[in-house]
């Protein structure tokens, strides 16, 4: 594996931190919500050097139809985790229900973009993420997702990058948020995305903030 795009790190695994808790960086968490009365898991990531001094970026991991977040982390962790320490960057990967984002194409009752809202907020108030900084980045139907999220909900998505979908919007027509380009989006002969293509999408990503 190349290591050109950005630093590799060695990290811990941990379980989600009481607020009153100090909070170290460069490590793994996991917490459990229950929206909508359905229980959501959500694992994120917290850089290097974390204080409570200054917001943070904040960028939402959406696994593929059929995935989960932790085969993001498996294939993709270590050089989401070492761009993330880089741009003192949060990361979240939540779950979908059964696998399965709710883009908006199909009978669906689960409501994933009120969702990843309130993830966001709760990421806003818990872990100093900046509101106007809050991208998207997604895999298939994890991308349509993506892409869903910021036609319902334009005011908080800053920008976001779309992998492996194939340019399906899901129930989105127009989205006013910039979406990383195709040209930037390097694969590897085994069909992974390259080292350089997710540094790339950091580069995409802190261009952008809404006003």
């Amino acid at each position: 594996m190349k290591k050109s795009a950005c630093l590799f790190y060695a990290l811990a695994i941990s379980t989600a931190l009481n607020a009153q808790d100090v909070i170290p960086g460069q490590t793994i968490y996991s917490s459990n919500f229950t929206i909508d009365g359905i229980p959501r898991n959500c694992t994120f990531y917290i850089p290097l050097n974390y204080s409570r001094q200054e917001t943070y970026p904040l960028i939402i991991v959406l696994h593929d139809k059929g995935s989960a977040a932790k085969n993001i982390i498996k294939d993709y962790g270590d050089i989401l985790h070492a761009c993330a320490d880089s741009n003192s960057t949060i990361i979240i990967y939540p779950d979908a229900v059964a696998g399965t984002w709710n883009d908006g194409t199909e009978k669906d009752s689960v409501n994933d973009a009120g969702y990843l809202s309130i993830l966001a907020d709760y990421f806003i108030q818990r872990y100093e993420c900046n509101s106007k900084q809050i991208y998207v980045a997604g895999f298939g139907n994890g991308a349509a997702m993506a892409y869903k999220f910021a036609c319902d909900l334009p005011v908080k998505v800053a920008a976001i990058a779309s992998f492996f979908n194939q340019d399906n919007k899901g129930a989105c027509n127009t989205v006013s948020a910039p979406v990383m380009p195709a040209a930037d989006i390097a694969i590897t002969a085994n069909g992974k995305l390259t080292n350089e293509a997710i540094g790339n999408m950091f580069k995409f990503f802190m261009q952008y903030k809404k006003e």
